[in-house]
Formats: C-alpha cells, sequence, structure tokens
C-alpha cells in the first residue's frame, strides 16, 4: 500500500494553469502526482456519467501508484487534478486522511481564449468540448455551455458568494503568474517552505500553451499570458465573444479582478 500523508485535490478547467501552478508545487516538496485523476473527455463527448468516485484505500494499492511513486520515490504526499468538473464531484470517497482543496480560476477571457485556440492542438475537442451532438458544420460555434457554468461556479466559490467547499485554498491563475508575494502566500497555506523554484517553467503536459507550446520554457513570463484573446483571429475572437456574453460571467470576472488588483485583459 502506498503512503499518503495528505491528500491535495486540485479542481481546474483545462487551460486554466493547472500545469503551471502543480509543477511549481512539486518543486518545493517530494510530491507524487496524479494528472486528470477522471479522463472527462470521455462521459462529455459520449454523454456517460460521472464515474461514481473510486475508493481511497482501493486507489492508493492500485499496481499503477507505486509506478507513478518512481518520479517521487519519498512522497508522503499526493497532488491529484480534477479537471473540468462540478465542485461536488471529489473523485474519491473513504477520504481519511489530511485533505486540501485547492481551485484554480483564471480570467475567463484567457481561459477560454486558450480552449478557442487550443481546437488547433492534437486532441481539440478535449480542450474545446463541443455540445454534445453538434455537426462538423457547427463545431466552430458549438461550445459546451456547461464549461462556463463551470467557470462561474468556482468563480463564486473562489468569490466567497457560495461555500461548497469547506476548507479550500483559492488560487486566481492571473495574479499568481504576476506576483511573487502572492505566490509566496499560496504556498504558505499550503504549508510548504517558499522558494519560488519551478515558477518559470512551462510543463509540456497537455501540449504547454495553446498558443506557445513549450517555447518560453525557461522565460515563462515572456508569453502573453495575461491578454489571449489579443493573440486570436478575427473569426476565434467573434467565438469568444459569443462564450463570453454573459452579464454574470462579465461581473464575477470584474469582482475578481478588483479583489486581486488587476486590470482588464486587452
Amino acid at each position: 500500500m502506498v503512503t499518503l500523508r495528505r491528500l491535495i485535490l486540485v479542481h481546474g478547467l483545462k487551460r486554466s494553469g493547472n500545469h503551471a501552478v502543480t509543477n511549481w508545487l512539486r518543486h518545493h516538496a517530494p510530491l507524487a502526482y496524479r494528472n486528470n485523476l477522471v479522463p472527462v473527455g470521455l462521459y462529455l463527448r459520449f454523454g456517460h456519467a460521472l464515474p461514481p468516485p473510486q475508493d481511497l484505500h482501493t486507489w492508493l494499492g492500485d499496481p499503477a501508484r507505486e509506478r507513478q511513486l518512481a518520479r517521487a520515490p519519498h512522497a508522503e504526499e499526493w497532488v491529484v487534478s480534477l479537471e473540468d468538473v462540478p465542485l461536488s464531484y471529489a473523485g474519491f470517497s473513504n477520504i481519511d486522511r489530511p485533505l486540501v482543496r485547492m481551485l484554480i480560476v483564471r480570467d475567463p477571457y484567457n481561459v477560454f481564449a486558450s480552449r478557442i485556440r487550443g481546437r488547433r492542438g492534437p486532441a481539440p475537442y478535449f480542450n474545446f468540448p463541443a455540445r454534445r451532438g453538434a455537426s462538423e458544420a457547427d463545431l466552430p460555434f458549438a461550445l459546451d455551455p456547461m464549461f462556463v457554468d463551470f467557470w462561474e461556479e468556482y468563480a463564486r466559490e473562489c468569490l466567497g458568494h457560495t461555500e461548497r467547499i469547506a476548507s479550500k485554498i483559492c488560487v486566481y491563475f492571473d495574479k499568481w503568474f504576476t506576483s511573487r508575494e502572492y505566490r509566496r502566500s499560496i504556498m504558505e497555506q499550503c504549508g510548504f517552505e517558499f522558494s519560488d523554484v519551478g515558477f518559470e517553467q512551462v510543463h509540456g503536459a497537455g501540449g504547454g500553451s495553446s498558443f506557445d507550446g513549450t517555447t518560453f520554457d525557461g522565460r515563462n513570463t515572456e508569453m502573453n499570458v495575461l491578454n489571449r484573446a489579443d493573440d486570436l483571429t478575427e473569426e476565434e475572437r467573434a467565438l469568444l465573444d459569443r462564450v463570453l456574453d454573459r452579464d454574470s460571467v462579465r461581473s464575477l470576472a470584474a469582482e475578481l479582478r478588483t479583489r486581486h488588483g488587476m486590470p482588464a485583459p486587452g
């Protein structure tokens, strides 16, 4: 049985900077890592329900955990990411160890611009999930609105409008990207000694950046991370405007920026 002292569950929409944050965490402590616990693309594409939560002890006893530990042989804490799922879904049942739930939220203009550009990548469906039953002709404008709903759910939770998660660490990615002191505060909440090692890396998982791949690995601050809508084509920008044509999204985005002292993109 794999040892587990603490479990860190990371919630975030795809293209929210999940890999950047989890990779940075793993440079500060010997953490084992399981990316994307539930392959949500399968249930989204084929209309399946989310699988029931896995028993934590059964999951830890799977031989695959030993193979994953080969990269962090002294790890007693696991970071497990959950992408594109509602906050009500924790992935595991029978959690009897200390649990930290981290929630990553990125400005909607940046996260959805990245998802729209991600349609050009090797797995376009998973970056930009289409409405079930959408025809090929519809696909350029067929983003499933469920993902905008999820963004709103995450934003409301981080702003304190809801309390679906009793104890959580919220990471506003745009602020994380710009402020060393903000990153320090996140690391302190996690209980790790801060050094900021790994921040400038661009992780290759998921192909790296939707716009730049891993070109800026080691110099991530040269990327236009905070103004991704500016990098879209005219057609892509029209799609982004349609995706985000909700007063509730605009209001929540403005509140997040104000709360964290961030300017609007563009």
